[in-house]
């Protein structure tokens, strides 16, 4: 570790003080960025795998869902106080639920990307299916993760008993197509990850632990035609799962009609609902993003989709016709005064 340096004191007190907020998980994103590679040097340097070191930074990795995140994935973005939130919230209460954040949110970093990761981390012999409205969707969502998998060192040096560490050659399944295939005991059909579509080619004859939703609903699934096939191929994907396996959705919404419109109305599963502002009106402050970048999106998007997208509420542009809900409470030219007999949701592309 000799490209850690410092100017004054003893090098193995510096260092051990950079471990010590590696493991913490402390720190700015900067610090963090400069640390991760001292944290993957100090498990390769470990004698043995039960080392305190090593030790440490597995458990947390396993059990504190934004230490994983930020410090052995590298996603330091999501050191956000409302990021940070969510990943304890999933992390406590990671199945059985609609979760549904406004756009550009994190819902796919925390729960498909993040949490995905530490369950397969944690227990390699479990599987899961990654389902989108169509396949390439759904890969896009699998790719990540794959990725991460191939190119992580610290993650891989962590985890040597779970991952490959060259999985192109390694690993039984190492594709997009066939999904991929950790270091595990079983030997189940299924991979231990894979990613489908629902309306253009689910499985058939496999059932996995957890099914993950992201993105089940797109612009494309709300037309008048596509709206009851995605509900339809919903309802037979459940049978996709297995006695005792969990599901969990994450998605934004498109249209009062939508299949997690369907999903909430028949309370088939508890639901987390989190728009971008502070109060779930279209004039409210952002819970996240800047004032200036929301107050971007409220001028460029119509209220409809504004409503849909950012405040995760179709019906809002219908009960409110208040002039401020309609311009997205910012003045600037061409701003569409509505009332409620103009407003309509879109029914087609």
């Amino acid at each position: 570790m000799s490209f850690y340096k410092t100017p004054t004191g003893d090098q193995s007190t510096f260092e051990t003080s950079l471990l010590e907020i590696c493991l913490r998980g402390s720190g700015s994103s900067k610090t963090k960025t400069l640390l991760r590679p001292c944290l993957e040097n100090i498990i390769r340097e470990s004698p043995q795998p039960s080392t305190h070191p090593y030790q440490e930074a597995r458990k947390k990795a396993t059990t504190d869902l934004h230490y994983l995140l930020s410090v052995v994935l590298g996603r330091t973005d999501t050191d956000h106080p409302w990021v940070r939130a969510r990943c304890d919230e999933v992390q406590e209460n990671p199945d059985g639920y609609l979760d549904l954040w406004a756009r550009e949110h994190y819902k796919s970093t925390v729960i498909t990307f993040g949490k995905t990761i530490q369950d397969i981390l944690a227990d390699p012999e479990r599987t899961f299916c990654i389902l989108s409205y169509n396949r390439p969707t759904a890969k896009a969502f699998l790719r990540q993760i794959k990725l991460e998998f191939e190119n992580n060192e610290c993650l891989k040096a962590l985890f040597s008993d779970v991952l490959y560490k060259n999985p192109k050659k390694e690993a039984p399944k190492w594709s997009e197509d066939e999904g991929i295939v950790v270091r595990r005991r079983t030997n189940p059909k299924e991979s231990t990850v894979e990613a489908w579509g629902l309306v253009d080619g689910q499985p058939t004859g496999r059932h996995y632990h957890v099914l993950v939703y992201d993105d089940i609903v797109t612009k494309e699934s709300v037309t008048e035609g596509m709206l009851p096939k995605v509900t339809n191929a919903w309802e037979l994907s459940v049978n996709l799962g297995r006695d005792g396996g969990v599901k969990r959705y994450a998605g934004t919404r498109y249209h009062d009609a939508d299949t997690y419109g369907v999903i909430l109305e028949r309370q088939v599963t508890r639901s987390r609902i989190y728009p971008a502002t502070v109060d779930g009106t279209s004039a409210g402050g952002p819970v996240m993003m800047s004032q200036e970048y929301l107050n971007e999106k409220r001028m460029t998007m119509s209220p409809y989709n504004f409503a849909c997208q950012m405040l995760l509420d179709p019906y809002r542009t219908i009960r409110h016709t208040s002039p401020e809900i309609c311009s997205g409470g910012t003045t600037g030219p061409s701003v569409l005064r509505c009332t409620a007999s103009n407003i309509s949701p879109p029914t087609g592309p």
